[in-house]
């Protein structure tokens, strides 16, 4: 019934499901919707933390500071920081997304697009092309990302250098690019692996420790 909505309710696409929940929902079903939209929210943003923290700490962590004999609750200390981080730092990118007064759908469709779709390109470009390597993936990266960045920030300008088409249509473009120039690099360059006679970074038992460990340490996350 878009006829009960004032026009200025309707010119808000994000305001219209608002509208709706707090004007035409009976009292009863309108706390039950309260509560699922919150219940969604929290633990959707709970899920995206720790997830996030997980990934840092075997990721990054464990590999670069190379403490792989730390104690189980050491490691559930850093990941515990990474979740204060990282949670602090959405609350201020939700801070600036609430400043802005835009469309967090538009915002989630330039920022998180951006970088999705240039893990789907470097993605398709191992799948197509199994010669491609470490320098033709991380060329075909960086020219993808920038004509990504530069067809999503500037595609709102009036501006001569501004992209000429909308921000969506350089997303899809932008992919076929990092494919394209993930090829072309492959045939000029020769990324081909020869056999090496270095040990391997970790020893079979180092990495059977390694394994136990993490079992550990996951026992002790769902304790947590």
């Amino acid at each position: 019934n878009p006829q009960l909505a004032s026009p200025e309710i309707l010119a808000d696409k994000d305001g219209i499901f608002a509208y709706f929940i707090a004007n035409n929902i009976p009292n009863g079903l309108l706390g039950l919707t309260i509560i699922g939209i919150l219940a969604a929210a929290m633990s959707t943003i709970d899920t995206g933390i720790n997830s996030t923290s997980t990934v840092f700490y075997c990721n990054f962590w464990e590999p670069f500071t190379q403490k792989m004999d730390s104690k189980t609750l050491r490691n559930m200390s850093v990941m515990r920081n990474c979740s204060l981080i990282f949670g602090m730092l959405v609350i201020i990118a939700a801070y600036l997304i609430y400043q802005s007064s835009s469309s967090i759908i538009n915002i989630w469709w330039k920022v998180g697009a951006l970088f999705l779709n240039s893990l789907l390109g470097l993605f398709l470009l191992m799948r197509i092309n199994k010669k491609a390597g470490k320098k033709s993936g991380i060329t075909a990266l960086i020219v993808g990302m920038a004509f990504i960045t530069w067809a999503t920030l500037t595609s709102d300008l009036d501006h001569p250098l501004a992209s000429p088409f909308h921000y969506m249509m350089g997303l899809p473009v932008g992919i076929l690019i990092m494919i394209t120039v993930g090829l072309i690099v492959t045939c000029f360059v020769d990324e081909t692996v020869g056999e090496s006679q270095d040990p391997l970074v970790y020893s079979e038992e180092a990495r059977q420790s390694i394994a136990r460990k993490r079992k550990r340490a996951k026992k002790n996350i769902f304790a947590d």
